[in-house]
């Protein structure tokens, strides 16, 4: 495999779903499982690639107010290895995500205009909701390519309902009145979630 196919092979990871869907609780529990350590970072229309790197802090001793950098989840995550999850990635502006995606392709972070290589076991995945929500800007086809997405949907109301009788009546011993009550409590808790 040459460098650039091995470049092609590193995507990241979106997760795109509509809110709510548990798009970051599927990625703590995997991290929780593998044992690796998580970083969550949200995005947003008014962030520039710099913000990705660092925060300022404000800190103020007697009469006087002092400013310092501090290095932010993905750039610390890409020294030190461990996942960065980017929140609501499509959110951010267009030549924005291009940079950071240059980046992540290349395998590498800034600090003071410098670029380091990424740790090894360092992994960059963005979350977002779909492309007609509020304030998102769509990927492009060539950051598409540069991503392996995965949609994360809520099942249909009548799965739902199977999935919770299964796990309700698992394993127990139910009479025919409280199999009734839970059918009912069940049809109920769907009618809800359509309205």
């Amino acid at each position: 495999m040459n460098e650039e196919e091995k470049k092609e092979e590193i995507k990241v990871l979106n997760l795109e779903g509509e809110e709510g869907t548990g798009k970051d609780e599927l990625i703590k529990a995997a991290y929780h499982l593998l044992n690796r350590p998580l970083a969550i970072m949200s995005g947003n229309a008014g962030m520039g690639k710099e913000d990705f790197h660092y925060y300022k802090t404000i800190s103020k001793e007697g009469d006087a107010f002092y400013t310092a950098k501090k290095y932010s989840a993905l750039n610390e995550r890409s020294e030190y290895a461990g996942g960065v999850v980017i929140d609501e990635f499509n959110k951010v502006k267009r030549a924005v995500r291009k940079g950071l995606q240059d980046d992540f392709q290349d395998r590498v972070f800034e600090r003071e205009d410098v670029r380091y290589p990424m740790h090894p076991h360092s992994r960059i995945i963005v979350t977002g909701n779909p492309a007609d929500g509020y304030d998102v800007v769509p990927f492009d086809d060539a950051e598409q390519r540069r991503m392996k997405t995965i949609y994360v949907s809520w099942q249909s109301p009548e799965e739902e309902l199977e999935i919770l009788k299964f796990y309700a009546f698992q394993g127990r011993r139910l009479s025919r009145k409280d199999k009734a009550e839970l059918e009912a409590m069940f049809k109920n808790l769907i009618k809800i979630a359509d309205t």
